[in-house]
């Protein structure tokens, strides 16, 4: 099992932490940086994620986040099964799946 737990993002430790693993691993990725996932601050999501977030969705947001967070895992994955078995938000700035 590998647990990512970074303060921010997440996204340049996946390619590493994804390798890693063998078949039927888990991994665990956490994200602080809501903000940039739901297109608070500008572009950094499509630069740190390579995803592009509805802004004007504010509501859904933290699903939102979630959803870019495991996008950006499978992405990692290059082609490896990606199965997620929870994925959480707490508060407004925490995101983990």
């Amino acid at each position: 099992a590998v647990d990512l737990d970074p303060y921010g993002c997440v996204a340049e430790l996946l390619p590493a932490a994804v390798e890693s693993l063998r078949d039927g691993g888990l991994l665990c990725a956490s994200c602080t940086d809501l903000g940039a996932l739901s297109g608070r601050y500008g572009d950094g999501c499509a630069r740190r994620y390579g995803a592009d977030p509805l802004r004007a969705a504010q509501k859904q947001a933290p699903e939102l986040a979630l959803r870019l967070l495991l996008g950006c895992v499978s992405r990692a994955a290059k082609g490896r099964a990606v199965r997620p078995l929870i994925c959480v938000v707490f508060s407004d700035f925490f995101v983990r799946a």
